[in-house]
């Protein structure tokens, strides 16, 4: 599942040694409160059973300019880095 508009890239999906379901889903749960609160609960539990993987990624800590423009850096030299600002 995906949360931003596109195709799958077809290279990266044929190296995958388990088969998929490409499926376009909507990251909104605040348009629905009822299913938002169940979903935000449920959420860490998913994850830590594994039943949900999150992407690899790196965090930067603060917003420091030198260090969000280098991760900027990384990613334009597509190192294949994913980065979250934690502030």
């Amino acid at each position: 599942m995906h949360l931003t508009m596109g195709k799958v890239d077809e290279l990266i999906a044929a190296k995958k040694k388990a088969d998929f379901e490409d499926k376009q889903i909507w990251g909104w749960s605040h348009l629905d409160p009822e299913f938002g609160k169940l979903f935000w609960k449920e959420f860490p539990k998913l994850v830590d059973c594994r039943k949900i993987k999150p992407l690899k990624h790196s965090v930067i800590e603060g917003l420091g300019a030198e260090k969000v423009n280098a991760a900027f850096d990384e990613m334009r030299a597509l190192k294949g880095v994913r980065w979250h600002v934690r502030l």
